[in-house]
């Protein structure tokens, strides 16, 4: 299995664990994107070692439920909120190196379009999501990125809410 079909199979654990087995061996622009989307498959969810010490609580991991829902449990936890900024963080830097080594690489712009996008950072992940579709005008995913892409224009519309 690939690290996309762990990503996709909701396997990010071990989509991180392989991703950095392969880069420790040979680092290359594709591996630290992959990389990226490892950490954004993985939200707020906790490591291995971390589930292991039990800091996390008490979270039973349901076959009944979403990704979402799950998302949304440690989502509720200060820890949950604070390793979505790690791992966003984790991610950003990944994607950012794999653009260093290929200024090129479409699936680094496509992953950080998809990780402002989950920030609401719109404009980053505007920019990021049409560099993504210069540089692979055929891609599967077009639709969805140009979806995405409407979502961003209909936001930057949106009047400024003023301050009180």
């Amino acid at each position: 299995m690939t690290i996309d079909d762990y990503i996709r199979l909701d396997r990010p654990h071990t989509a991180v664990k392989l991703v950095d087995s392969m880069i420790a061996d040979q680092p290359d622009a594709f591996l630290y994107a992959a990389k990226g989307d490892s950490h954004m498959g993985m939200g707020p969810r906790p490591t291995y070692k971390e589930l292991e010490t039990k800091k996390w609580g008490i979270f039973t991991y349901h076959v009944n439920l979403t990704r979402e829902e799950v998302d949304a449990q440690y989502l509720e936890t200060e820890q949950g909120r604070n390793r979505l900024a790690e791992n966003y963080e984790i991610a950003i830097d990944s994607y950012n190196t794999s653009l260093q080594m290929d200024a090129n690489n479409a699936r680094a712009y496509r992953g950080l379009g998809d990780l402002y996008f989950a920030q609401e950072k719109y404009r980053s992940a505007g920019k990021n999501y049409i560099r993504y579709l210069k540089l692979s005008p055929e891609a599967l995913d077009r639709a969805v990125v140009l979806q995405n892409l409407q979502h961003i224009k209909t936001e930057l519309k949106k009047p400024k809410e003023t301050a009180k």
